[in-house]
């Protein structure tokens, strides 16, 4: 049989300033990309040269995508919001708990999996519905299992798993000690877990 003829491959170029891992996303389709530039929000479809500047959307950060590829997420400050690429449709989503954003992921059934970490009480697991609302606690760290942080989740509802990956210590004493220097001390170390949605 006749085989389908491959994708279009893309390449382009994008002077941006002072980017951070997360101040990019490639949506779902593969149309467009979101982006951080002079801290705001911009949006680029492939089939155009020049971006677009979302309005409204000073010290923007930590971009991901829904699933359809028609919204938009992003920090500002301690909340999270979502807009349409076109910048229609701004929302506030919901308060963070406290520590810096670990790791998000916007699922398929409408939910919102995200980790927040603070450097002295380690990290845990949230929810919180893609049509805003107050986050739900899902997993929180066991110190029994010396564990201290759940970081970079990713959400998989057609399989009915949560993907994370676990900072653990060796020493529940010593938690925040090794928190404090999780980057170069070999004692923290990455394992991944699974846990069932239900």
């Amino acid at each position: 049989p006749p085989t389908s003829p491959a994708p279009p491959l893309r390449k382009f170029q994008m002077a941006l300033d002072n980017m951070a891992p997360n101040d990019t996303a490639i949506s779902p389709d593969g149309t467009m990309i979101a982006y951080i530039h002079k801290k705001k929000l911009w949006v680029r479809r492939f089939d155009q040269v020049e971006g677009r500047e979302l309005q409204n959307t000073e010290n923007a950060e930590y971009l991901f995508w829904s699933p359809a590829s028609d919204q938009i997420g992003y920090r500002i400050r301690e909340t999270l919001w979502k807009t349409a690429p076109d910048g229609s449709g701004q929302t506030r989503l919901c308060n963070l708990p406290d520590g810096r954003l670990a790791g998000i992921s916007w699922g398929s059934d409408g939910m919102i999996l995200f980790s927040t970490i603070d450097f002295r009480s380690g990290g845990s697991l949230y929810t919180v519905s893609d049509r805003g609302g107050d986050p739900s606690l899902v997993l929180a760290p066991d110190p029994e299992k010396s564990e201290w942080g759940l970081v970079s989740p990713v959400s998989l509802p057609k399989y009915n798993l949560r993907i994370y990956a676990v900072w653990s210590y060796g020493d529940p004493e010593k938690a925040a000690d090794l928190a404090e220097k999780y980057r170069e001390n070999p004692n923290l170390r990455f394992m991944i877990s699974l846990a069932r949605l239900t």
